[in-house]
């Protein structure tokens, strides 16, 4: 809703691709290698020091990729690639994301839908997936605002290719430094968090994110449940905080 009404500003700071980029596949190579599938990944970048928003970047990442192992059967093959297509200009570059998998691919008709809101294609009988339908319509409208486009290849029983291109203004070196500076997250070690989230693979990353900073996290799948817990709980167990 917030980006549908144009309420989402970028928050543009120095951001290294390529710590970004190796964060993501320690991320998932876990989950990858649970279900015996092989991850391949590259980056071949030339600047990789880039003014840029690095949680909606994240974002659209982990969207994509959590799709991808979503629907990739055992024993099949993701890749995960970051490459800087040609030499800055000007102060800007152009980068491509491309996150390709052979999972059970999509419909020539669920494709011509497939960035809408709340579409879904209804296939949760073979997948045994559920979801929303609103992860590639947010990633489709997060990559808009960064004045990039995505686009999706795909072939029904044989995978899936999503394509993202953006244009990012190369980080100016002198300020690097100054804009990298620690955070300092011991303030939120030992605090409770009541994590609501109804995708599981959301759900996993997060807590383990919140986890590994020294939090408590209890899990909800939905609002109903955190409402729930909310109401049975004794005291303050969830203090708000200005984290």
């Amino acid at each position: 809703a917030r980006i549908e009404n144009g309420k989402i500003e970028l928050n543009e700071k120095i951001l290294d691709l390529q710590t970004q980029f190796n964060e993501t596949v320690d991320m998932f190579q876990i989950d990858m290698d649970k279900k015996n599938i092989t991850f391949n990944h590259s980056i071949d970048i030339i600047d990789n020091m880039v003014e840029a928003d690095s949680l909606r970047t994240k974002q659209i990442v982990l969207n994509l990729i959590g799709n991808a192992l979503k629907y990739t059967r055992e024993g099949g093959t993701i890749w995960f690639e970051i490459k800087q297509k040609d030499p800055a200009v000007n102060g800007f570059a152009n980068y491509e994301i491309r996150i390709k998998d052979t999972g059970i691919g999509m419909s020539e008709e669920f494709q011509k839908h497939l960035f809408d809101l709340f579409e879904r294609e209804n296939r949760s009988s073979v997948t045994g997936v559920q979801g929303t339908g609103l992860g590639l319509a947010i990633t489709k409208r997060l990559v808009e605002l960064m004045n990039g486009e995505v686009s999706c290849n795909s072939t029904l029983g044989k995978g899936t290719e999503f394509i993202c291109s953006v244009r990012l203004k190369v980080a100016n070196s002198d300020y690097v430094e100054e804009d990298n500076e620690d955070i300092d997250l011991s303030m939120l070690e030992g605090k409770k968090v009541l994590l609501v989230e109804d995708n599981d693979l959301n759900r996993e990353i997060a807590k383990s994110i919140l986890e590994d900073v020294g939090m408590q996290v209890e899990e909800a799948t939905d609002g109903t449940i955190a409402v729930e817990l909310l109401g049975s709980k004794k005291g303050n167990k969830y203090e708000k905080t200005e984290a």
